[in-house]
């Protein structure tokens, strides 16, 4: 409604300029028509005399470009408010839309946190995911059986590996075998079973400081423990080489909502 109010109002203005204008024009044709020429040669008009009254050319003139100054700046600004308030519409229209995912994220942070305290839909979760990390595993050990091997860099990288751990690694695990071949390398440590999860850390950090080392470009690592058979644990990585990426599993939650990913989980039997 404001919007339509300042649209009324100038134009409300400039048409009451234009009748102005209008106006001073007729006063002035009016006044030279009504004039006469009495007997005696004075003009006059109706019983009472006035000095003569004409609205020359160049008055003419200045009117009429006056006239059409007023209509050309009435026009600008109505462009500038029409202008304006398109821009204002947009405006509520993106401030509706803000709001509105506003709201949907809400509503979805209060339902994963309602589904987070749902036992069984973290169970079904957690089984879920495990089974994707193990679909990773299968394709990575999969890549790496089907590499060439580089003589050059994996005899270099085994040797930095063996050299390293024979160093850093004391009681805390075993190196049972180390493998490069052409873009990663597949360590495999046996672990004592006083091993805690900051020496566990300390290991996979120096892993990859070994494989990083003399080259440049980030590393990746996937691993995980699992039993070895005789009642200890096996430790079990694969690394890549600088700038080289491990494959990927497809993400069995990508593209839901959380609706979706809570449907999805609900479908799912129990582990």
């Amino acid at each position: 409604m404001k919007r339509f109010a300042v649209s009324t109002i100038a134009i409300v203005g400039a048409s009451t300029a234009i009748v102005l204008a209008f106006n001073v024009l007729n006063s002035s044709s009016s006044a030279v028509d009504d004039t006469v020429v009495s007997e005696g040669g004075t003009a006059a008009q109706g019983s009472d005399a006035l000095p003569e009254s004409r609205l020359s050319g160049a008055d003419a003139a200045g009117l009429s470009e006056t006239l059409a100054s007023v209509v050309e700046t009435n026009q600008q600004m109505l462009d500038k408010l029409n202008a304006m308030d398109t821009r204002l519409s947009r405006l509520e229209e993106e401030k509706a839309e803000a709001e509105e995912q506003e709201q949907q994220a809400r509503d979805q942070r209060e339902l994963l946190s309602k589904a987070k305290k749902n036992p069984k839909l973290v169970n079904r979760y957690n089984d879920v995911m495990k089974q994707s990390r193990e679909k990773r595993d299968e394709l990575i050990g999969e890549q790496f059986d089907a590499e060439p091997i580089d003589r050059e860099w994996s005899e270099s990288a085994e040797e930095r590996l063996v050299a390293s751990f024979a160093e850093n690694l004391q009681s805390q695990a075993t190196l049972n075998d180390v493998e490069c071949r052409s873009s990663m390398c597949r360590v495999e440590l046996g672990l004592g079973g006083d091993i805690d999860s900051s020496s566990f850390m300390e290991l996979e950090l120096q892993l990859l400081s070994e494989m990083a080392s003399g080259e440049g470009g980030q590393v990746q690592a996937h691993h995980w423990i699992e039993d070895d058979g005789v009642g200890g644990l096996r430790y079990i990585t694969y690394a890549t080489r600088s700038g080289q990426r491990l494959p990927s599993a497809a993400d069995p939650f990508a593209g839901m909502t959380v609706e979706e990913a809570i449907e999805y989980l609900e479908s799912q039997e129990d582990p």
